[in-house]
């Protein structure tokens, strides 16, 4: 995976219990706005725990640029999901980043 020139997002996401198949359908609804601002989610992690402690998933994305990924964030469409994110999410966490040079 080259991800050179990209900033890369660690998004550690905690899903409300009950709530999964919500969080599913609010993610199908948000990747193609990811996709129109030049954003890709490269790895999607499902974790074991359940104890809320740890976070339900882990997603890694990556964007052209950290501006295309705060357009992004204020992408009309997405702020009028937020009633539905927040019913399903009781908290995210993103780290930024760029490639590590050991992928260079």
């Amino acid at each position: 995976m080259n991800l050179a020139g990209r900033i890369i997002l660690h998004v550690s996401l905690w899903v409300r219990s009950g709530t999964y198949s919500a969080f599913v359908a609010y993610e199908r609804k948000v990747l193609p706005l990811i996709a129109e601002h030049g954003g890709r989610l490269e790895c999607a992690l499902k974790l074991n725990g359940s104890d809320q402690v740890e976070p339900t998933e882990i997603h890694i994305l990556s964007f052209a640029s950290k501006e295309e990924f705060e357009k992004y964030r204020s992408d009309e469409r997405l702020v009028e999901l937020s009633e539905e994110r927040a019913a399903c999410l009781i908290k995210t966490e993103i780290a930024y980043g760029t490639q590590s040079e050991l992928f260079t």
